[in-house]
């Protein structure tokens, strides 16, 4: 007991990157993740974060409307005084200045070869890491506001197509880090939603450059399916080493024949995985394979849920990032003819380009005034419509043998 107190305190002290990573060895952009979630992790940010705009309403706080926030603000009022904060704005701004390094990180991390820290996954596994890549995607997105209202726009895009690429490059990883991946870009793209009109027509290329740059890479899903395949074959032939699936103490030729027909189902999951996530995300379904053997069934049944969420988080993503890059093109053409086009052809004349795999037709592009419009996906009845910034809607049952419309 003492002994895992001790190794806990010892965890508690160590940074993410000695506690992931271990050695440094210079060539793993991983290691700057570390480095930069490292400065996020602190008491001090959590407390930056957990701000809300109505902490400075004076409507509320001079009508007692909202008690609640009154007390907030009574609550927060030391700390905001010590940061000289007058308005939600000089938070933000006072959040960029101390820990805006840790965007700096990002981006060199990006620079170099990305690798897993993890050769393998045991039982009982932490992913402290992950937690900290969201902290920074948090502090990107209050960064952004901050550097677009002090004109400095090409540095807010800057640091959000950074984090875009960290979420592509943690992905392809494992099942975990690949959600929490598409919960990085979510946030992220969240900030060039609010944002759509205040950036340059530079800024716009360069959205433009890094979202063709990363849709090319694909959806790395078949890279998940390798990375499930390891971490649970070691995580069943641990299990089993002191019992099988019904709490029995195996054999030797127990466990090799459990181990036998786990190896040949992974197999067969893997290939037909891969074989689905390479089609367009229309066609994207649970998976029918070859009957189990029943000695693994109970274990490997606990996939199909995690499958359907993978599934729609994926689609959900890539959408998105289609999305981004339309917006890009959308916003180009206004700065070149000093007018929104009346059509999405108009500013994207390839209709490849206009194409959307999810909903199995075009993107849809609604004029709303001079300066205004929405760009949107139908997606299907899972999900529903898909705007830049992620609105979750009802999510309906999906059968194990058609597709998701």
């Amino acid at each position: 007991m003492l002994v895992a107190v001790a190794i806990a305190l010892i965890s508690m002290q160590q940074g993410l990157l000695d506690r992931v990573v271990g050695a440094p060895t210079g060539a793993n952009g991983y290691e700057e993740y570390m480095m930069a979630a490292d400065l996020v992790s602190g008491e001090r940010f959590g407390r930056f974060i957990s701000f809300y705009p109505a902490l400075f309403s004076e409507d509320l706080i001079a009508s007692k409307a909202d008690i609640e926030a009154v007390q907030a603000r009574e609550k927060w009022q030391g700390f905001l005084n010590s940061i000289g904060a007058k308005n939600w704005l000089d938070v933000k701004r006072r959040l960029h200045k101390e820990y805006g390094r840790a965007l700096d990180l990002v981006h060199l991390g990006n620079a170099k070869p990305m690798v897993s820290p993890r050769k393998s996954v045991t039982a009982g596994e932490e992913f402290p890491d992950l937690a900290g890549l969201k902290n920074l995607a948090r502090l990107s997105s209050q960064s952004c506001d901050v550097l677009v209202a002090d004109n400095r726009s090409s540095q807010a895009v800057t640091f959000g197509m950074d984090m875009v690429t960290l979420s592509m490059n943690i992905r392809g990883m494992s099942t975990l880090s690949n959600l929490v991946g598409v919960a990085i870009q979510s946030m992220s793209l969240a900030a060039f939603d609010a944002n759509l009109e205040r950036f340059s027509e530079r800024d716009w290329q360069t959205v433009l450059a890094g979202s063709e740059a990363l849709l090319a890479r694909g959806n790395r899903l078949s890279e998940v399916a390798d990375a499930e395949v390891v971490a649970r074959r070691e995580l069943y032939a641990s299990s089993l080493e002191e019992s099988g699936a019904d709490g029995r103490k195996l054999t030797p030729a127990q466990r090799a024949s459990f181990m036998a027909n786990l190896d040949r189902h992974l197999r067969s999951w893997s290939a037909v995985w891969k074989q689905m996530v390479a089609q367009p995300e229309s066609e994207w379904k649970l998976l029918s394979l070859p009957p189990i053997a029943p000695e693994i069934d109970e274990m490997v049944s606990q996939l199909a849920p995690a499958e359907l969420q993978i599934l729609m988080a994926n689609a959900k993503a890539t959408t998105q990032l289609r999305l981004l890059k339309l917006h890009a093109q959308v916003q180009i053409y206004r700065y070149q003819w000093g007018k929104l086009p009346a059509t999405l052809q108009e500013a994207v004349p390839l209709r490849k380009d206009r194409i959307d795999p999810f909903a199995t037709g075009e993107f849809q592009y609604e004029p709303l005034s001079e300066r205004g419009y929405r760009l949107y996906s139908k997606g299907n009845k899972a999900i529903g419509e898909i705007d830049l910034k992620f609105k979750r809607g009802a999510v309906e049952a999906v059968g194990s043998d058609k597709p998701w419309l």
